[in-house]
Formats: structure tokens, C-alpha cells, sequence
């Protein structure tokens, strides 16, 4: 995926590529939509990218109105149906879509990107003696190999990592 390198995460801020914004400060006073409030590829990083990183206070007074989608996919469909102006999308959601559709690049543009991170975790339950960070992490690279090229051509998963929790702090302020 361009622009990831290892574990790394992060969202695109798109909107329909008719819309005569740039940037997300230009986005000021418009409809914004996102997937679940708790998503943080949808709704934190977007809340980091203005209330942090732009200084533009809070999301919820930044835009006219937040609209909840239930998903990634329709986040997009609300951009191109003009029921929102934009949205924040996890960049490998919107690899996988538009790859599965490509007539998304011709309707939607990218006007920035929030900050890189570590890849999301994966949690588990604290006391499953099953899933231990580096054991789950070499059981899941183990499953990745077990694969066949085909469906390893899909995912475009090369390795799975280990990110120390420290790495997280860039996001946690």
C-alpha cells in the first residue's frame, strides 16, 4: 500500500473530487461523516488532525454537522452521494475498495493524510496463556505462509509485527 512502511497506519481525509477544498482546514463549517464515533481510522485521527495538529478546536463545533455511516465503504458512498462533504478513511480500507472498484479515484479525492502510527494492536484477553504478543505474532506469520500465493496476492499482508506499546505515545496526547 503506498505510503505504509511495516507496521504502520494511518487515514486519508477524501472528499467527492468535485468539492473545491484542499485541505482540511478548508473543510470548516461542512458535513462531515464517519464511521462509528469510536473508530479511531474514522473518527479519532480526524479529531487528532483538528483538534491537535490544526489547532481548529473541537470536531464537533469544526463542522456543520457529524454523520454517522456504519462503515468505511459507506463513508465513501456518503461522499458521493453529497449526504456528506468529508471523511476520514483508513488507507488500507480504501486501498482494498478501490481496488474492488476503481471507478472510486474518478469520483473522490485525497486532501491529506493524518499522522502515521503503529498498525492497531490486537487485543486479547490478558490471562489467555494462548495469546501471548509474541506468540500470537509467530502464529499469525506462521498462517500467512500457510497460504496460497493467490490468497496471499489478495491480503498484501507480508509479516505481521511486534510494535512495542511505547510506539503508541505519538497518539495517545
Amino acid at each position: 500500500i503506498e505510503g505504509v512502511n511495516g507496521a504502520e497506519y494511518f487515514s486519508y481525509f477524501m472528499v467527492k473530487k468535485t468539492m473545491p477544498i484542499n485541505s482540511i482546514v478548508e473543510s470548516k463549517g461542512l458535513i462531515a461523516v464517519v464511521n462509528t464515533m469510536n473508530s479511531n481510522s474514522g473518527m479519532n485521527v480526524f479529531r487528532h488532525e483538528i483538534e491537535i495538529i490544526n489547532k481548529l478546536g473541537a470536531i464537533e463545533q469544526f463542522f456543520k454537522e457529524l454523520k454517522i455511516s456504519g462503515s468505511h465503504s459507506n463513508s465513501l458512498q456518503y461522499l458521493i452521494d453529497e449526504k456528506a462533504n468529508i471523511a476520514s478513511i483508513d488507507a488500507a480500507s480504501y486501498y482494498y475498495l478501490q481496488r474492488n472498484n476503481p471507478e472510486l479515484k474518478n469520483k473522490l479525492k485525497i486532501i491529506g493524510s493524518s499522522i502515521k502510527s503503529p498498525s492497531p494492536p490486537f487485543v486479547t484477553h490478558r490471562k489467555n496463556p494462548l495469546c501471548l504478543s509474541s506468540e500470537l505474532i509467530l502464529t499469525l506469520n506462521e498462517a500467512l505462509l500457510k497460504l496460497n500465493i493467490a490468497h496471499q496476492n489478495t491480503l498484501k499482508i507480508k509479516h505481521f509485527s511486534f510494535v512495542p506499546f511505547s510506539d503508541y505515545e505519538a497518539i495517545a496526547r
